[in-house]
């Protein structure tokens, strides 16, 4: 990769926002994009909703779009985009988010995130579930969740 190409994609990982927590390190490589420490946040019971976060970051030279994703522990799970006006965040379902090439797509708390409604079962901290992500070149890719405890937040980055 040209020096001028990684410093921008590294640039780009670090203004994407915080690191996710400990215990979230997962590290999957599908095609061209590399998917970084999926985690979601504990629920205190079934029928909960949740919020998935993660990075997606794109090597290759043509953008992806993240069209959604297949949570078996979910009733639905949904792309949630978030804008702010002001002092007030808005959230809304959208049917893809972008993956530029080169670039970093972030869900993170605050910003864009999975929303998976109607849970099967209570997250408890330290489990995992599966969820399949689709993409609308690289296909299905299978992920595995970390869930934190209920507050956990990110970390600032190292």
């Amino acid at each position: 990769m040209p020096r001028l190409a990684l410093a921008a994609a590294l640039l780009t990982v670090l203004a994407a926002g915080p690191a996710p927590p400990e215990g979230s390190e997962a590290r999957i490589e599908a095609g061209k994009l590399v998917i970084l420490h999926p985690w979601s946040r504990a629920t205190a019971a079934a029928g909960a909703s949740a919020v998935g976060y993660l990075s997606i970051s794109n090597t290759g030279t043509a953008p992806e779009h993240l069209l959604g994703a297949d949570c078996a522990i979910a009733g639905m799970t949904m792309l949630h985009a978030t804008t702010r006006d002001g002092a007030v965040a808005r959230m809304r379902a959208v049917e893809s988010l972008p993956v530029p090439p080169g670039g970093t797509l972030t869900l993170a708390p605050g910003g864009n995130h999975l929303m998976l409604m109607d849970t099967k079962e209570a997250l408890a901290p330290g489990s995992h579930f599966a969820c399949t992500l689709r993409f609308a070149t690289q296909g299905p890719v299978a992920v595995e969740f970390a869930v934190q405890p209920a507050g956990a937040a990110a970390k600032a980055p190292m």
